[in-house]
C-alpha cells in the first residue's frame, strides 16, 4: 500500500518535470524565433539604410575642375594646371565648370584646389572690328601686370583730366620699355589717336593709366574725353564704326577745351611739362633700378632752363599748331 503511494507520487513528480522541460523548450524555441525575426528585421533595416546612403552618396557625387596653382582674375582658362576630381555636393552638376568652359575668362582670383563654378567665368565677346594695339606713349604704373583692368586718361596742363578709354584689359605688358598691348575697336582706336595728338600738340599733357582695384565688382567708368574736331569728323563718317557709336558725338566740348587751353601762358605750360617729364623719369628709375636720380634731376633742370629761355621768345599762339596739317605726321611718331 505504502509502496503504491510512493510509486504514484514519483510518477507525478516525473510528469511535472517533463511538463516543465517541455514548457522551457517551447519558451526557448519561441524566444529563438523571436530573436531571429528581430535580427532579420534589424538587418533589413540597416541594409535599406546603407542602400539609401549609397544612393545619396552617388547622387551627390560631382565632377569638378580645380587648379593646381593660383590664377588671377582676367586669365583665360586652359587645361594647363587644371585637375579633374570628384566631390560630394548638393549643388547640381550644371553649377560646376565643365570642359566646354575652357577658353572663357575668370571673373575672380582662384586659389589652388578650389572647385571652379560656371559663375566664376564669363565668355568674352570679341567684336568684328577688334584689333590688338601695341602702345608705348602712355605712362604706366610700376606695378602694372597682365590681365589687370585700367582706364586710359589724359591730363591737360590746365588741370583738366578726361577718361579716354575705360576698363581696358591688359593683354600684355613690358614695363622695361613702357609698353602695353590692348584690344580696341575702331572707335577706341580713333579716340586714342586723338588723345595722342593732343598730348603731342599741347606741352605738359600726359596720357596715363589708372588700375581698377576690384574689377569684378567695379563697373566701368564712362569716357568723357572730347575728341579732336578732325578726328570727330572721321568718327562720324567712318563706315567701320557702329551706328550707336556715332550717336552723341559733338564738337562743342572740343571747342570749349581748345578755348581753355589757349588761355594758358608759356610759363604755365613749361611748368607743367617739367612736372610731367619728372614723373616719366621717376618711373623709369623705378623700372630700370639702375638710373641715378640725381643725374636725371640735373639733366631735367638743364633742359627746362633751355626750354624756358626759348619759349619766352615765342608767342603763345605758336604753341597751338594747326591740327589739320600736323595730325598725320604726329600719329606716326607716336606709333
Amino acid at each position: 500500500m505504502a509502496f503504491g503511494k510512493k510509486k504514484r507520487k514519483g510518477l507525478k513528480t516525473l510528469l511535472l518535470v517533463m511538463v516543465m522541460i517541455v514548457l522551457i523548450g517551447c519558451a526557448g524555441v519561441a524566444g529563438y524565433y523571436f530573436y531571429q525575426n528581430k535580427i532579420t528585421s534589424l538587418t533589413k533595416g540597416y541594409e535599406a539604410e546603407i542602400e539609401n546612403l549609397q544612393f545619396e552618396a552617388y547622387a551627390l557625387k560631382r565632377t569638378v575642375w580645380t587648379s593646381s596653382i593660383a590664377i588671377k582674375a582676367g586669365t583665360v582658362l586652359t587645361t594647363e594646371g587644371m585637375v579633374e576630381g570628384e566631390i560630394k555636393s548638393s549643388l547640381p552638376q550644371s553649377y560646376f565648370l565643365s570642359e566646354e568652359d575652357f577658353g572663357k575668362t575668370l571673373l575672380i582670383d582662384v586659389t589652388p584646389d578650389t572647385p571652379i563654378t560656371k559663375s566664376m567665368v564669363f565668355e568674352e565677346i570679341i567684336a568684328k572690328d577688334t584689333r590688338e594695339q601695341q602702345l608705348n606713349m602712355i605712362l604706366l604704373p610700376s606695378n602694372l601686370g597682365d590681365n589687370q583692368f585700367v582706364d586710359v586718361r589724359i591730363g591737360f596742363p590746365n588741370g583738366e583730366d578726361y577718361i579716354v578709354l575705360t576698363k581696358m584689359k591688359i593683354r600684355g605688358s613690358d614695363l622695361t620699355n613702357n609698353t602695353l598691348w590692348l584690344w580696341m575697336n575702331e572707335k577706341e582706336i580713333l579716340t586714342l589717336s586723338s588723345a595722342i595728338v593732343d598730348a603731342y600738340l599741347h606741352k605738359g599733357t600726359k596720357l596715363y593709366t589708372v588700375t581698377y582695384v576690384a574689377p569684378t565688382v567695379q563697373e566701368e567708368a564712362l569716357p568723357n574725353y572730347p575728341v579732336n574736331v578732325d578726328v570727330l569728323k572721321v568718327l562720324q563718317s567712318d563706315p567701320n564704326i557702329l551706328a550707336e557709336a556715332r550717336q552723341g558725338l559733338t564738337d562743342e566740348l572740343r571747342k570749349l577745351l581748345d578755348a581753355r587751353l589757349n588761355l594758358l601762358t608759356v610759363e604755365d605750360i613749361t611748368s607743367v611739362d617739367t612736372g610731367v617729364q619728372k614723373e616719366v623719369n621717376d618711373r623709369e628709375i623705378i623700372v630700370d633700378g639702375n638710373t641715378n636720380p640725381a643725374d636725371i634731376q640735373e639733366e631735367t633742370t638743364t633742359e627746362t632752363t633751355t626750354e624756358i629761355t626759348k619759349e619766352t621768345e615765342e608767342k603763345v599762339t605758336d604753341l597751338q599748331p594747326d591740327t589739320s596739317t600736323e595730325v598725320e605726321g604726329t600719329t606716326d611718331e607716336f606709333y
